[in-house]
């Protein structure tokens, strides 16, 4: 795509603004969802079956990624975000007027299949309509979007769920999102030189089975099912079985989905496992600190949430910082830095003792924010500076992808290795007897335990959490050493090359 061919630069802008509200309403689903769900569950019932709310959405979004990043670069950026973000609109009409919870799981599960074209095709359309000098500034600002969203999310339920009705966390998004459909509409004028596709049906089967397989036994195995379960044994064997026969698929399609030869590319691969690195040490934190909080600090459940807000906003104020850097900084450089932080922030989360200020972890929880705020947009950019234009919405839903995988991989083993750590203390100091890990959680259930065996019992959870982190100072190091690897390249300064397939114009 002719980036000389940029757009004006108010239609830019209105267009920037369109891809930020879109990628703002997927976003917030994510969180909005959490603090409506227990007035959710009292009107529509299935306290058993609510937790798929939030795992359709998410497991429909990895699924469609790269299916969604492969299609937009085969018949347009423009077609296949609208697209994406009509199911969405149009999911979200569904859950808000769900009768059932089995009605809005499923609704959920269409929100995440029009959410997963949204943010790799917006970085890639932000990549076509700025012109060099601003691209990586402008990635850094959608990343920050999802990290704002992060915030708002929470809030913005809970104030719907309070004075209005739960349902509008769905309906809120219909305005939003025909707003943004009409910017994009109006104002993106994408240029494509259609020609014959043909479409790895069998490449895209085998990728969808195969990550439903892998997906759902992360999140049923060790919760809700065993994972010496067949039913997690039989997930896992299919998910390698749909693997392999994806990877014959892909070596023999004439237009395969994932082109395998992406990963013979330096830059690609090592980006990919960058975020595929920091997407599971950012959730771990996300994930272990609330409850370090709440159980080791006895901060409330609010207080335990707020937490993460001022690490989403260190990735805010930072993913814009990291779009700076690579204008003037290597790959390399620019990703010591952002590796860097992580590490120390691992390591200084790994020093936490019972009685430390929440000041404290505050702090630390910034830094690891900025870490990783940094690292967003020069992943965008560096996994995609040595392949050809084309194949962009590819490269960046499988920096979406992997970020996601490796977050739901990293809290189901960080979480295994700590509640496995956890339960061998909880037979040392009640030998023979079993507690339930979850009476931590609540302070009532507590009672039936002397102060002593409840002041050993949050002593070891707290070393269950540092352990965590000692694990995260390990894995952060493997990454640090991986980013020295990806080579002295910086981020193009110039136009790209003339010979692209599709270009951008003025409206």
């Amino acid at each position: 795509m002719k980036s000389e061919e940029v757009q004006s630069s108010n239609h830019s802008n209105l267009v920037l603004l369109g891809l930020i509200l879109g990628m703002f309403i997927t976003s917030l689903d994510q969180t909005i969802v959490a603090t409506a769900i227990p007035t959710v569950v009292a009107e529509l019932g299935g306290l058993t079956s609510y937790v798929w709310a939030f795992s359709a959405y998410m497991i429909a979004e990895i699924v469609t990624m790269p299916i969604f990043g492969k299609l937009s670069d085969m018949f347009g950026r423009k077609r296949l975000f609208m697209i994406g973000l009509s199911v969405f609109i149009l999911a979200s009409i569904i859950a808000g007027c769900a009768t059932n919870m089995m009605q809005l799981i499923i609704a959920r599960a269409l929100q995440g299949v029009g959410g997963g074209a949204l943010m790799p095709i917006a970085f890639t359309i932000v990549f076509e309509i700025f012109p060099p000098e601003k691209r990586s500034k402008m990635q850094g600002l959608l990343g920050a979007v999802y990290a704002l969203s992060s915030i708002l999310g929470p809030v913005i339920g809970g104030y719907f769920t309070d004075f209005l009705n739960w349902r509008w966390i769905f309906f809120i998004n219909l305005p939003i999102g025909l707003f943004a459909v009409a910017l994009l509409y109006n104002f993106y004028a994408e240029t494509f030189n259609a020609k014959k596709h043909r479409i790895d049906w069998w490449g895209m089967l085998f990728l969808i089975l195969s990550m439903l397989c892998i997906m759902l036994a992360l999140e049923l195995g060790g919760k809700q099912v065993a994972w010496s379960s067949p039913i997690i044994l039989g997930m896992i064997a299919g998910f390698m079985l749909f693997l392999i026969l994806f990877i014959i698929v892909e070596k023999r399609a004439i237009d395969p989905i994932i082109s395998l030869s992406f990963f013979k590319d330096r830059l690609f691969t090592i980006s990919q496992g960058i975020g595929f690195i920091q997407g599971a040490l950012m959730i771990s934190t996300i994930s272990f600190i609330p409850l370090y909080i709440q159980v080791v600090s006895g901060g409330s459940a609010t207080s335990a949430g707020h937490i993460i807000t001022p690490m989403m906003l260190g990735v805010i104020i930072s993913s814009v910082i990291g779009g700076k850097l690579i204008e003037v900084l290597t790959y390399r450089s620019a990703l010591l830095i952002s590796n860097g932080i992580v590490l120390l922030a691992m390591f200084l989360l790994s020093t936490l003792q019972m009685g430390d200020s929440q000041w404290l972890i505050i702090l630390y929880m910034t830094l690891s924010g900025c870490g990783f705020g940094i690292a967003i947009p020069i992943l965008f950019t560096s996994s995609a500076h040595s392949l050809d234009a084309s194949h962009r919405g590819t490269i960046n839903s499988l920096l979406s992808f992997f970020r996601i995988i490796g977050s739901t991989l990293g809290v189901t083993v960080l979480g295994f290795i700590q509640l496995s750590h956890l339960q061998n203390a909880l037979q040392i100091i009640a030998p023979g007897k079993h507690i339930d890990p979850e009476v931590l959680l609540q302070p009532e259930l507590q009672k039936q335990f002397s102060e002593n065996i409840v002041s050993q019992l949050v002593l070891a959870f707290s070393d269950s959490i540092v352990i965590i982190f000692n694990v995260s100072v390990v894995i952060a190091f493997v990454v640090l050493v991986l980013g020295l690897f990806i080579g002295k390249e910086r981020a193009p300064i110039s136009p790209p090359d003339q010979e692209e397939q599709t270009q951008v114009e003025t409206a």
